[in-house]
């Protein structure tokens, strides 16, 4: 009769044959845009295909960035960039979810550039994604005259009357 121990031992084992790390070929894509007051108005989610195997690239980024950017005739801008990518190691599996704690996965990025995804268990592939958080935009009313400078226009053409008398010297 087996133990307890090589009963999970077996199971680690299986686990291990069964699943393993592939790399990454898409990503979720998930777009969050928030309103003046900080409410959510809309979630965007598509699956987005890398243009090569775990990284996105920062031309693909900004691409993103500028086709999401206008919503309802709105303007908005990033808030928060993130990127949610399970890097589990496959031994590590049965241990993820028999135990409470959790590693956190999420990392914020805080340059816009090319992306790296580290290859992930085949069955967490749906699961790491790329969230963009859009804020809208405040922009300034055109009508208040608050703050403009003022142009002065200098005319050349104009002759100034300078007064030059000089003093006797006694």
């Amino acid at each position: 009769m087996m133990s307890e121990i090589e009963i999970e031992n077996n199971e680690i084992e299986n686990i291990e044959n069964f699943f393993y790390k592939e790399d990454i070929s898409s990503i979720k894509l998930m777009v969050i845009y928030v309103n003046k007051e900080n409410q959510i108005l809309k979630i965007k989610e598509e699956l987005l295909p890398l243009s090569s195997q775990n990284c996105l690239r920062r031309e693909d980024l900004l691409r993103i960035i500028k086709d999401n950017s206008m919503l309802n005739n709105i303007k908005y801008s990033i808030l928060s960039l993130l990127v949610y990518n399970i890097t589990l190691e496959p031994e590590d599996l049965f241990f993820f979810f028999k135990s409470k704690q959790t590693k956190n996965y999420l990392r914020s990025i805080h340059n816009i550039d090319t992306i790296f995804f580290e290859p992930s268990i085949t069955i967490f592939h749906d699961i790491n994604q790329l969230i963009i958080i859009l804020n809208e935009t405040h922009i300034k009313n055109s009508n208040n005259n608050h703050n403009v400078t003022k142009k002065i226009f200098i005319n050349s053409n104009r002759q100034h009357h300078i007064n030059h008398t000089k003093t006797k010297r006694k």
